[in-house]
């Protein structure tokens, strides 16, 4: 195969990719992240760990962290939500921002970046309960 020829199947690809993912991924477009839309418990269970995540309307925030050997891990702090953006602040000082990207209303992948490493982010699916 020449160069030319692995262009046009790269080009292919990327242009199927490009057509089929966003109709294989349902989104809700008109999900705005708020205060508002955020109250309440996120879970995310990948089956090796579980992240619960629960945003209360008094601005704070707790997380816990399970493995699969049950060792846990907690964080609790306050929240703001501006321009789509949720800041947290941790009570061991260290913040984040939080990005809402909308599936439905009860479901979003939630990208996690530390202020402190911000290129360091992680993300993941997450269910309201």
């Amino acid at each position: 195969m020449n160069r030319f020829t692995a262009s046009l199947i790269f080009e292919a690809i990327a242009f199927a990719i490009a057509i089929i993912v966003p109709l294989a991924i349902p989104s809700c477009a008109s999900a705005q992240t708020s205060k508002q839309s955020i109250q309440g418990t996120w879970v995310n269970h990948t089956g090796l760990s579980r992240m619960t995540m629960t945003f209360h309307a008094d601005g704070t925030y707790s997380m816990v962290y399970e493995d699969a050997q049950g060792r846990r891990l907690n964080d609790t702090g306050r929240y703001l939500v501006t321009n789509q953006t949720v800041f947290t602040t941790s009570t061991d000082g260290s913040s984040s921002r939080l990005y809402f990207f909308w599936i439905n209303p009860t479901m979003a992948t939630i990208r996690v970046a530390p202020d402190a490493a911000p290129h360091q982010h992680v993300e993941a699916t997450f269910v309201r309960k």
